[in-house]
């Protein structure tokens, strides 16, 4: 059988707590970005804030993509470790119940440990802060990654997160080996500037690795930093000869998709901003649904945008399947 979606990248639950920005500061954390955690620090975290959560549901910035995807009808199979636990359990439930399927998902050797959380601040203006306590995740190799599976499929996503790790870094690097050797479009989200920024060497090889992206998503802060431009357009041109396709995120500015030497600007749709968390995730699941149904470029960004516009106006990571259903 064919398949239209491969995934790699991280398994996570979200923790989502809504903050003053105070609160953000207070704790040392840098306002809109993801940081990396031990459980200890995590465990701390949450004592500080507190039993005021005001959602725990599956996240992951791949996994919210694929689980998007698939409410949204086509077949989805991702590649991710969690373990045997009650978070874990919560996770594949949640991607089962979004259409999208794993192989052998649970981790149970040598580092059994847990399964990965991330706790989501949410500023009163929507923006988000990460601290990520990776977990089993942290050990997603090569052989997580099925090539007789990701043989079948259209298209493949990976999450720039996975750059934070040298084992992570490989199976980006076999990932999309094995998508060139079986002519499957690859596909790479940037998912947040300072990963970018810490990992620039490790972006650039794999830019320039095996005849480049086919799609490279991300904001605008990321392609700046990936090519270090103080200007977008600058980035973009930079970036033409190793991407063929590009789709851009700018907040309410709306976005920007770039192909054939084109860029196209594409508005933001009306939103009453409640959680940013996802948004970008959403608007890579709207364009890569709409690249594989047939639409071009900007049809997809169009797609993306409103999907995104829909996402920030709710908590969460995820619309639902109805909601995306609708949309769609």
């Amino acid at each position: 059988m064919s398949l239209d979606l491969y995934g790699v990248g991280n398994a996570l639950v979200d923790l989502v707590f809504g903050v003053e920005d105070d609160v953000v500061s207070n704790m040392g954390l840098e306002k809109g970005i993801m940081t990396l955690a031990s459980l200890s620090h995590q465990n701390h975290l949450l004592e500080e804030l507190g039993d005021t959560s005001v959602l725990r549901q599956s996240g992951g910035s791949a996994a919210n993509t694929l689980a998007a995807v698939g409410h949204m009808g086509l077949s989805c199979h991702y590649a991710c470790r969690v373990a045997n636990d009650e978070l874990g359990q919560l996770f594949l439930k949640d991607l089962k119940e979004a259409g999208v399927e794993t192989h052998k998902a649970i981790y149970t050797g040598s580092r059994a440990g847990k399964t990965g959380f991330c706790i989501v601040l949410v500023s009163p203006d929507g923006e988000r802060t990460l601290r990520t306590y990776l977990g089993v995740t942290a050990h997603l190799s090569p052989t997580d990654v099925h090539e007789d599976i990701l043989a079948k499929a259209r298209m493949v996503y990976a999450e720039g997160y996975l750059m934070t790790s040298e084992q992570g870094y490989r199976t980006l690097i076999h990932t999309k080996k094995l998508a060139r050797k079986h002519g499957v479009k690859f596909v790479l989200s940037l998912s947040d500037p300072e990963v970018v920024d810490r990992n620039l060497g490790r972006f650039e090889d794999l830019l320039d690795h095996e005849d480049g992206i086919d799609i490279l998503l991300g904001n605008g802060d990321e392609f700046k930093c990936l090519t270090r431009s103080s200007a977008l357009s600058k980035a973009c041109r930079y970036l033409e000869p190793k991407v063929s396709s590009m789709a851009i995120t700018l907040g309410s500015e709306g976005s920007w998709v770039v192909g054939n030497g084109k860029i196209f600007a594409i508005p933001a749709g009306p939103a009453r901003v409640v959680d940013t968390n996802g948004a970008g995730d959403i608007y890579a699941a709207g364009f890569m649904y709409s690249i594989l149904s047939g639409s071009n470029i900007y049809q997809a960004g169009s797609f993306a945008s409103r999907l995104s516009s829909k996402l920030v106006s709710v908590w969460g990571p995820r619309l639902s399947k109805k909601e995306l259903q609708n949309l769609s």
